[in-house]
């Protein structure tokens, strides 16, 4: 298939281009490293325009910038997401969205927009994933700001991590390899919202004792969330994540 992928130069993205190839596909990378911008929907009509299937990533990600930007995250995460869905309910192709458990539980201003941009996807019958934690892989450092990624961080500079509450927190997290190939099965899924996770949970407190970095209590952060129940019935079919946790963490932690 030639694939139309928005957000493709992303953390996830770069990490899909090789599984895309791996499993045979082209594909045509829409994203703002190029200039190209899903809020103008006729740029999105144009280079959509001759290819099998869509996969949307492009997304303003960070919790914090979106509450602070609410006009710009509502613009691309909700408005840029209805110009993709749109497309591609006109030129009849499969879409895959890749969505957050953010959606779900909709404790902040990216939830939210991420929640109405699966509205616009479903009603032109495309496919979204709400994806667990996701870590590891190519640029993960460079790219991301999560729980994994700070520790270790901090582990490497000899620094001390921070923990917001009492770090009971249970999260579940999924290696990048395992999100991709949920991304392309996705493909062939009908039009439903999927819930993409490892089964691969800890808390807080055991992530960073897997780690093994120091670190200090600080105040429990706002929209903080003790445990994002998941639903067995919504897991995409024929999928099943096949890294484990202890296997991921030992590609960076020594």
């Amino acid at each position: 298939m030639k694939l139309f992928c928005s957000g493709l130069d992303g953390y996830i993205g770069n990490n899909l281009k090789m599984a895309l190839k791996d499993a045979g596909h082209s594909y045509v990378t829409f994203d703002l490293t190029k200039g190209l911008d899903i809020r103008d929907i006729e740029a999105v009509r144009h280079h959509m325009a001759g290819c099998d299937g869509v996969i949307h990533l492009a997304a303003i990600l960070a919790g914090g910038y979106c509450d602070n930007h609410i006009m710009e995250a509502i613009e691309t995460n909700t408005l840029g997401t209805s110009n993709v869905a749109e497309a591609a309910g006109e030129f009849g192709l499969p879409m895959v969205f890749t969505s957050t458990f953010a959606a779900k539980i909709l404790v902040n201003t990216y939830g939210l927009t991420k929640r109405l941009g699966e509205y616009f996807v479903l009603k032109n019958k495309g496919t979204v994933l709400r994806l667990s934690n996701v870590y590891g892989g190519k640029e993960y450092f460079k790219r991301k700001t999560s729980v994994i990624s700070n520790f270790v961080n901090a582990k490497n500079r000899n620094e001390v991590a921070t923990i917001f509450g009492d770090g009971t927190q249970v999260r579940d997290f999924m290696h990048v390899t395992d999100a991709c190939q949920a991304i392309i099965k996705g493909l062939s899924t009908p039009s439903s919202i999927y819930e993409v996770y490892a089964g691969m949970e800890a808390n807080i407190l055991d992530l960073a004792e897997m780690i093994g970095v120091k670190y200090v209590f600080k105040p429990i952060q706002v929209g903080d969330v003790a445990k994002v129940e998941h639903d067995p019935h919504t897991l995409i079919p024929n999928w099943k994540a096949q890294v484990t946790l202890e296997e991921g963490l030992k590609q960076f932690v020594c």
